[in-house]
This record gives structure tokens, sequence and C-alpha cells, in this order.
């Protein structure tokens, strides 16, 4: 049982909240704008490959990988650039292929370490160029992240979603009584950008709704 907001709710098993599409294209433009259109994305935490989806959708070339693969759908697992891996101890074979790595992080406290595990690759790979982070709107309110935020001269950019996201089981329809109410924003790390950091603001589509 968790509480947000003021609200209880029960978590889904294993935190499978995936993310929603239009969520995912609120950072699109800014991620082709700064690696391209075609660019390799690596995406380190797929869950069911909702996101990873809609990137390939959109023109990335994408690397999917989790902790445990078998909620990929068929058609994803059925190809080789998916894989069953623990980001914080193992590296993919191609990671000198990767343009940006993005993702919607574990829930809580493991955010940040990922984060900081996706900014090391980033500094240790030189055709890394991107991090992008799907994070709460608080998430760099923390005093303890000094180390990628204000001393992390390679912050660039915040792209503020307006509207609240689903956490529940949207890709099923069923809509749970309860669930987590945070606002969200798109961290991106640029180590090719040291201007100052800029925001942009995308807004969630009007009746949203899915089959």
């Amino acid at each position: 049982m968790s509480s947000i907001h003021d609200t209880e709710f029960d978590r889904i098993d294993d935190d499978k909240y995936y993310t929603e599409p239009w969520l995912t294209e609120t950072v699109i433009p800014e991620l082709i704008k700064r690696v391209g259109f075609g660019a390799t994305l690596w995406e380190p935490s797929a869950g069911g490959c909702h996101m990873v989806q809609e990137f390939h959708d959109h023109g990335f070339n994408c690397i999917a990988t989790d902790l445990d693969c078998c909620d990929f759908p068929l058609d994803w697992r059925a190809i080789s650039n998916t894989e069953t891996m623990d980001f914080f101890t193992t590296v993919i074979d191609n990671i000198e292929d990767i343009d940006v790595i993005a993702f919607n992080p574990p829930f809580g406290k493991l955010a940040y370490p990922f984060v900081q595990r996706a900014l090391k690759h980033m500094m240790e790979n030189d055709r890394i160029k991107v991090v992008a982070a799907l994070c709460r709107s608080d998430f760099k309110h923390a005093s303890t992240r000094d180390d990628i935020w204000s001393k992390c001269p390679y912050y660039a950019h915040e792209v503020v979603v307006q509207g609240r996201p689903r956490w529940d089981a949207w890709w099923t329809g069923v809509k749970l009584e309860n669930g987590p109410k945070h606002n969200y924003s798109w961290y991106i790390w640029d180590k090719r950008d040291f201007g100052d950091v800029t925001t942009s603001f995308a807004k969630k589509p009007k009746g949203v709704k899915y089959d």
C-alpha cells in the first residue's frame, strides 16, 4: 500500500506501470533535434515495450533491455535488438552504436542511480550524446543530487509535461479506483550542450483513449 498526495492505493504487481504512448511522444521532438532522425536509442527499462514502440514508430533504431523480458511483445522478442539484462551490472555488447539512452526509470529510490548509470555510459562512450529520463517533476528538488543537476555541465533541458499520466493498467482498458498522482517532466542531458538550461512544455492531448 502506498500513499501519494493523500491517496491510498495498492501497487500493481512487479511495479508494471507502463508509459502511455502520448507521454513518450512529448520528448521525441527534442530528441530528434539533438540526435537526428534515425538515431540509435537504448531503452534500459523497457517493460512492455510501449515506450520503445513509440520511439521506433518515430524513426529511431531501438534497443530494448530489462531485468525481465517476459512482458516484451512477441514481435519485439523475435528480433535481435532485445536483451534480458541488469542495467546496473551489465553493458550491452553494441554500446558503441548508441546515440541516446532514454527511459522511464523504476519508481522510487532506483530512479536516481538509474540516471547516474546512464550518465556514466554517456561520459565513457564517445557516440552517446544524450540521456533522457522521464521522472516526477519534483525529482530535482532533492538536495543530495547535485551531481546530476547543478554540478553536471551536461544537464540541458526539461520538457514539462502538462497533464498527468495514468499509471494504472491503461493498456488493458482497466481503470483502477485509485493510483499514483504526480506531475512529470522529461529531463535531458547533452554532453555537447554547455549553454543555459532551457525549458519547453508539452500538453497531454485531449481525449486520449486506447483500444
